[in-house]
């Protein structure tokens, strides 16, 4: 529990998504790399499709049965993919891909056939990396922005706002808790808000006494801190 808030959302985010992601990514890859070697390994044979084998359950699906000629013996094969309408007409002409050693099995050479766990892998690398990568991005960066602020950082006196509940981490219903602070930077005259990292011990108890946190930032670019939360004890 304790790893899942240092994370925070952002961390969380990013390492669940772009994990999903990046396996999506490699599942394609390998399937792209096992088609490609099936059909170097494979017959090229011009197939004809002679009827839609249709099936109706809660709906209904189609699947293209067709016709090739293969070492002069006749054979017919069906599409393993059932469309909710015909992807090929009665009388079409398509690319098949028969094994030598076993005519019977060929595939039709199409995307909705040999394809489509290609393209549904890509796409949840597009969805999830493009959501999960950009987040891990921004994440690291804000971890490295405060590990520079904790080392170099000047250090100001915050004036404490109060605690809020970190309502973007749900574990088992709960959310944590932030301190929250706010100091105007006599630079740009600007007041910047400083949280600090989540935790699931109410520090409300704690700073009964306080009217400030102690924070070191980067005057340059404020956004760039580090809250000393040192005055609470471990939380478990």
């Amino acid at each position: 529990m304790m790893m899942l808030v240092r994370l925070g959302a952002g961390g969380l985010i990013g390492i669940l998504f772009s994990a999903i992601g990046l396996i999506s990514l490699a599942v394609a890859g390998a399937l792209y790399l096992d088609l490609s070697s099936d059909r170097a390994s494979r017959e090229h044979v011009v197939g004809t499709v002679v009827e839609q084998q249709k099936q109706c359950r809660k709906g209904c699906s189609y699947r293209p049965v067709v016709e090739y000629v293969f070492a002069g013996e006749r054979y017919r094969t069906i599409g393993v993919v059932g469309n909710s309408s015909p992807v090929f007409d009665v009388g079409e002409q398509v690319e098949l891909l028969v094994p030598a050693r076993d005519p019977r099995d060929a595939r039709i050479d199409h995307w909705t056939e040999s394809g489509f766990g290609i393209l549904f892998g890509l796409g949840f690398f597009v969805i999830f990396g493009g959501i999960g990568l950009p987040s891990l991005y921004k994440w690291r960066r804000g971890v490295g922005d405060a590990q520079w602020a904790r080392a170099q950082g000047a250090p100001v006196k915050a004036n404490l706002v109060g605690v809020e509940k970190d309502t973007r981490i749900k574990v088992n219903g709960r959310s944590p808790y932030v301190i929250v602070a706010q100091w105007q930077n006599p630079r740009d005259g600007k007041v910047y808000r400083f949280t600090s990292q989540p935790t699931w011990l109410n520090p409300s108890l704690y700073l009964k006494d306080r009217t400030h946190v102690d924070v070191r930032v980067d005057p340059a670019q404020p956004r760039r801190y580090w809250m000393d939360t040192g005055f609470l004890p471990e939380s478990g």
